[in-house]
């Protein structure tokens, strides 16, 4: 009888057996689902071409990255937690290894939150094309995660690598401070975005009166408000779980997912950029061919503008068809071609098509 009680596993290693498996699958959800959006999003890039285009060159690295990250993290984590239950059964197990896969892991996950903010930044930054005082802002705000990524990234490994800088690192640097640079670089992006997606609508309402859809522009921009705003407040359930207000195994969990999930709205936004069309007939869309149609304001005192426009088709076509294109406070007309098909919203006073993706 007391044989097969010793041979029973101590309820303390059930529970953490349990945990560990509990948050590596919770992690893998998130990680599979991060690796299905950037794999397709750098195969549609691959596809739209990446020769002429910088913008598209720029996303396809930092959407690598966040993948090599992820991937990196979620290997790490994997090692971690084998290391862990090694050492359940052997007290005296050497961390000194994974205490350097580590320090390695804290690298991956602020170069990941770099090119996150980089890709929702830049997806603000192009639609205030020659406006100094947006762009110095968000370039300001790039300035500000940037160090702060690279102090933070340093005391951790210092931490980790128990060099004693534990009250050094806690006085210098709170551990909310990282989070909150981050958040509120996500929140001015995403209210640039939020206040040209309302320019947009206005615009459109202004001279589109009649149409009752939307543009298929307005509804990226719209959903790329809303998917903001929640990118917004994950970072605010991070700064809850890194001030120590959550349960441990809350905060066990947020842990592990947190990077994946973080990385999955930049990915969006590459996502949605790569699909996004230019052509106003994306409202039309099936009730629309390619007949010309005129547009004027009604506005009472308004002088009226009347400007002819061909709805193309969705095919993309060579011929020398006339699209709207939403630049800031002017409409311009421009010629379309193969290439222009696939172009993101352009925007500038002074821009005719431009492409930005």
């Amino acid at each position: 009888m007391s044989d097969s009680s010793d041979a029973l596993i101590p309820n303390e290693i059930v529970i953490s057996l349990r945990d560990f498996v509990g948050q590596e699958a919770a992690e893998g959800v998130f990680y599979g689902t991060e690796c299905l959006l950037t794999i397709s999003a750098i195969y549609i890039l691959i596809r739209q071409g990446l020769r002429n285009s910088l913008p598209r060159c720029f996303l396809l690295a930092a959407a690598s990255l966040m993948l090599f990250d992820s991937t990196m993290l979620f290997a790490i984590h994997i090692m971690f937690d084998l290391a862990q239950i090694n050492s359940l059964g052997d007290p005296s197990y050497d961390f000194q290894t994974i205490i350097h896969w580590e320090s390695a892991a804290v690298v991956f996950l602020r170069l990941s939150y770099l090119a996150g903010d980089l890709i929702v930044v830049w997806r603000a930054w192009i639609l205030f094309d020659g406006q100094v005082v947006f762009r110095m802002i968000l370039s300001v705000c790039v300035l500000a995660s940037t160090a702060l990524l690279t102090v933070d990234a340093y005391f951790s490994i210092r931490k980790n690598m128990s060099l004693n800088s534990d009250d050094f690192n806690q006085k210098l640097l709170p551990p909310a401070i990282l989070p909150s640079v981050l958040l509120c670089t996500n929140v001015i992006a995403t209210l640039f975005i939020a206040y040209k997606a309302w320019h947009y609508r206005q615009f459109f309402k202004a001279h589109l009166g009649a149409v009752k859809r939307k543009s298929q522009a307005q509804q990226v921009l719209v959903l790329l408000v809303e998917s903001g705003f929640i990118y917004c407040s994950l970072w605010i359930v991070g700064i809850i779980w890194i001030s120590g207000h959550l349960s441990v195994t809350a905060g066990a969990y947020i842990g592990v997912i947190f990077p994946h999930a973080a990385s999955l709205y930049p990915t969006l936004i590459i996502l949605l950029s790569a699909l996004q069309k230019t052509y106003c007939d994306t409202t039309f869309q099936g009730k629309i061919g390619s007949q010309p149609m005129e547009f004027s304001s009604g506005a009472p005192g308004a002088t009226q503008i009347s400007q002819s426009i061909r709805f193309a088709n969705n095919s993309t076509s060579g011929s020398g068809t006339m699209d709207l294109v939403s630049c800031g406070d002017v409409v311009e007309r421009g010629s379309s071609s193969d290439e222009d098909a696939t172009d993101g919203i352009s925007s500038g006073p002074n821009s005719g098509k431009q492409e930005v993706i």
